[in-house]
């Protein structure tokens, strides 16, 4: 008789208070866009990382609780200097 499989997860560290991000707002696992609300352009600015896995990834610099993200990098049009605004549908 088998068993029925189970799930598992494995915890390689907690860090408390730390700022993490969806890993997928990450370019090439370096670099983020910023949305700046005062003139609607995005910034590309590179970051340093810390533990990271499918979901999240920990920033440990250049990046504050609170700055806007772009999430849709692979959008055409996504560039440093690009005007931009929020969209706000949902699909």
């Amino acid at each position: 008789d088998r068993l029925p499989a189970l799930g598992s997860a494995v915890v390689l560290g907690v860090s408390p208070d730390t700022l993490r991000l969806p890993t997928e707002t990450l370019v090439e696992r370096q670099r983020v866009y910023l949305f700046h609300q005062e003139d609607g352009r995005l910034e590309s600015r590179p970051v340093t990382i810390g533990r990271s896995n499918w979901e999240y990834t920990e920033v440990l610099s250049r990046v504050r609780a609170g700055d806007r993200l772009v999430s849709s990098i692979d959008r055409p049009g996504v560039a440093d200097g690009a005007l931009a605004e929020i969209d706000t549908k949902k699909e």
